[in-house]
């Protein structure tokens, strides 16, 4: 009895410090600690840049952020810059007065894609009403056109690259296996 009792005992142990090891990097999930523009900032101009401050450092891989109007228009490149625990990219220097919507995905390094989105407003009046008008429908609107769609796409192909399974749970079932084989190699090995 005291052999079912031990052989238990190890069993249990040994699980618990497989859930434990699984667990710990699991909390360490970048959570977003601050931006620029703040959300719901009311900017007199548009941003040079919009900046996402994270908690702990980043990788990468499968990151995107994308500025867009309330239209839906792109106003941000394509490709942003990873520095450490920020995520940053460039926006046009003439985006129009309103509403805008930032949408991110970030991977901690952990390997947990962290999405979300926030917004601001630029509340300043645009240098000269007709010109932008009329370069936004004819030329201008162009461009917009076709820097929305590889954001788009962009974001349409690291998400897809991001939804794998992270390494720590892979880490974590092997580590169970292991130990549920060591468990009843020896349990075995101690009938003979």
């Amino acid at each position: 009895m005291s052999r079912m009792l031990a052989r238990v005992a190890v069993a249990v142990g040994l699980v618990v410090v497989s859930a434990l090891a699984w667990a710990g990097p699991a909390g360490a999930h970048a959570s977003q600690t601050g931006s620029t523009p703040k959300a719901g900032a009311v900017l007199q101009v548009p941003p040079e840049t919009v900046t996402v401050e994270f908690d702990s450092p980043l990788m990468e891989i499968g990151a995107a952020i994308v500025v867009r109007t309330a239209e839906g228009v792109t106003v941000s490149a394509p490709q942003p810059t990873i520095r450490r625990s920020s995520i940053t990219v460039d926006v046009q220097p003439d985006a129009p007065p309103g509403d805008y919507t930032v949408a991110y995905r970030v991977v901690s390094k952990d390997g947990h894609t962290v999405t979300s989105t926030f917004e601001y407003t630029v509340a300043g009046e645009p240098a000269s009403a007709e010109p932008s008008t009329s370069t936004s429908s004819e030329p201008a609107g162009s461009p917009a056109s076709t820097s929305s769609a590889p954001a788009a796409s962009t974001l349409a192909v690291t998400e897809q690259a991001t939804t794998s399974v992270p390494v720590p749970a892979i880490v974590g079932i092997g580590l169970l296996v292991v130990a549920l084989v060591g468990a009843a190699l020896w349990g075995i090995t101690r009938r003979h």
